[in-house]
């Protein structure tokens, strides 16, 4: 299953202490490429323009379902190691005013349900 799930440069960047930068194996890879969706604005990846979220997603805005919505495609269209249909994403904001999304995802070939869960400060 490792092999199937690769190895990628981990989101965030870090370096490793040895003049490299650290990376993610396996299920860390897929949750690190799901976090990069999640926190990344559409077009700010110079070689990944399809890669994350439009603008709009991260101002204020109160129809919840429609960004769980985005966000559940966004998923879907950005990695295919994920199962499409064992994705679920809810969208909250909580008292503090952040958003919050929680993502529930299964890997392709995988039943172990898995949770993702990133709060977002708004953009006014």
């Amino acid at each position: 299953m490792k092999s199937f799930l690769g190895t990628s440069v981990a989101f965030p960047f870090r370096p490793d202490g040895r003049g490299g930068l650290v990376l993610a194996v396996g299920v860390e890879a897929v949750e690190d490429s799901i976090r990069a969706i999640i926190e990344s604005m559409k077009g700010s990846h110079l070689f990944e323009p399809w890669l994350g979220l439009p603008s709009w997603l991260f101002k204020p805005m109160g129809d919840l379902q429609a960004i769980a919505y985005v966000v559940k495609q966004a998923i879907i269209e950005g990695d295919d190691r994920v199962d499409p249909a064992r994705i679920e994403v809810n969208a909250d904001i909580g008292d503090d005013g952040q958003m919050q999304i929680a993502v529930s995802y299964s890997i392709l070939g995988d039943f172990t349900s898995r949770t993702l869960q990133q709060g977002f400060r708004l953009l006014d």
